[in-house]
């Protein structure tokens, strides 16, 4: 899997974005609904705002993506929890203030793929709204003492299903 095809990544994108314009909202035995936006879409393709991410990277977390919904809908609790304070663009009145909110971050994780790979979602509840929202979906990272590599199972059956 060191070289991806740009149709093989094309198509499962185009499977995400589909899989995203039905589920626009996740019943979660956890939190009751919740919601995706589009914003799900920058993160997986670029680390930071002038930094793409390699197009392997971004091809193994579509292929995470997949299987959002279905470990939402299953997962009774969450597995890891933080919460911590960020920096919020807010408009009040005319004016447009930066103001600091607490966030919590829910983390669910799931073994997918035969007990292959395991997969993290990322949720967030900012203490003013009143939904919770999905924020990222992380393969697991494999690492030694020089790098950080990204390995993820190439059985692509499940694609079939969905």
């Amino acid at each position: 899997m060191d070289e991806i095809k740009q149709e093989d990544y094309e198509k499962v994108k185009e499977k995400a974005i589909n899989l995203f314009k039905k589920n626009k909202i996740i019943d979660s035995p956890s939190f009751w609904e919740i919601k995706i936006s589009p914003e799900w879409f920058n993160h997986i393709e670029w680390k930071s705002k002038n930094h793409k991410r390699p197009m392997k990277e971004s091809y193994i977390r579509y292929i995470c993506f997949l299987h959002t919904i279905y470990i939402l809908n299953n997962s009774q609790l969450y597995q890891e929890f933080r919460e911590e304070m960020q920096e919020f663009q807010l408009k009040r009145w005319w004016k447009i203030i930066k103001d600091k909110k607490i966030v919590t971050l829910y983390w669910f994780v799931a073994i997918v793929n035969n007990n292959k790979n395991r997969v993290k979602i990322v949720v967030r509840k900012v203490d003013w709204w009143t939904h919770f929202e999905f924020v990222s979906v992380i393969p697991v990272w494999k690492s030694n003492w020089y790098s950080w590599d990204l390995f993820f199972d190439e059985d692509l059956s499940f694609l079939e299903n969905n």
